[in-house]
């Protein structure tokens, strides 16, 4: 967490409210998250509302624990819901977590102020055709695959480490997964390939379960890993943005494109950075977790009385 930022306790977010029933909060993960809801919300006239990054929250991490979630942006949005519950009004504060690996584990939790996303992450709503055509179309231009393929194409890669992912937090076996905003870490494009000859991607899965569970997990626990992720293979959605971890997805887009001719220079910081902004404001009105944020974040305090 940033040293500057200044945290708030339960206590006094709880006395804030008290005392003002016209403030409306919405928490969520991360700096980018809050950048993108606070925009949602600006765009449909609700620029009162204030969105914070769960890290401007104190939070201690025996709580969260407490609630069998892992100590990290996800849990301690979760455990504040948990910790708010009954306590104030869920139409003046809203936490919002990704949903994860929920779709496919089915262990959602449940509180009145708790939202989730409707896909994966935040992120997944782009890995969508209607996002991707808009991008591709105005953002990179003349690519050689239409939107579809490289939904296809992206899912090939993409299912296979969230079934890993979802078969070793079903076992609870520890892995230290790729993430590229951790310099210590693998990246997640190190475990795709793509055939120059034939232009397709491919992942290789022995290698990320190599990487992710070296030195700390047996053999025996590794054939278990094999055997569960089969197991769950049948439970995996169909639906693409349902069935990827949010950051993994993003790192892939942005290597894949890059693997075609006339589009290897692109940066694919400024690829996926700017995935995001693909996203129609309007058709994200429509979808389950943005329509119920703003009928509670547009409610009069007035109105329920």
């Amino acid at each position: 967490m940033d040293s500057t930022v200044v945290q708030r306790t339960i206590p006094e977010i709880i006395e804030r409210h008290a005392l003002h029933d016209d403030i409306r909060e919405v928490f969520v993960e991360g700096s980018e998250d809050r950048r993108f809801y606070q925009h949602f919300l600006n765009t449909r006239g609700l620029s009162e509302v204030s969105v914070y990054s769960i890290d401007t929250v104190e939070i201690a991490p025996d709580k969260v624990n407490k609630l069998g979630l892992t100590d990290g942006n996800r849990g301690r949005v979760i455990t504040l819901a948990a910790l708010l519950d009954d306590r104030i009004s869920e139409y003046a504060v809203v936490c919002i977590a990704d949903k994860d690996l929920d779709y496919i584990l089915d262990s959602a939790t449940d509180y009145k102020l708790l939202l989730f996303t409707d896909c994966t992450a935040l992120d997944t709503y782009a890995f969508d055709l209607s996002t991707l055509t808009k991008y591709v179309n105005i953002g990179i231009q003349k690519f050689p695959k239409n939107p579809a393929k490289i939904i296809t194409e992206l899912s090939i890669l993409l299912r296979e480490s969230f079934l890993i992912r979802a078969a070793a937090a079903k076992l609870g076996i520890i892995g230290r997964f790729p993430d590229s905003r951790d310099e210590g870490r693998a990246k997640y494009s190190q475990f795709c390939e793509f055939d120059r000859k034939t232009q397709l991607p491919s992942f290789n899965k022995s290698s990320y379960i190599t990487s992710c569970f070296k030195n700390t997990t047996s053999a025996a626990d590794i054939e278990r890993l094999h055997i569960q992720i089969e197991e769950l293979r049948m439970l995996l959605p169909p639906v693409p943005d349902q069935a990827c971890h949010g950051h993994e997805f993003r790192e892939a887009f942005g290597w894949y494109i890059r693997q075609h001719d006339g589009f290897r220079t692109l940066n694919p910081a400024t690829l996926t950075r700017t995935l995001l902004v693909a996203i129609d404001m309007e058709q994200l009105e429509a979808r389950p977790l943005f329509k119920e944020l703003l009928r509670r974040m547009g409610h009069k305090t007035s109105d329920a009385t």
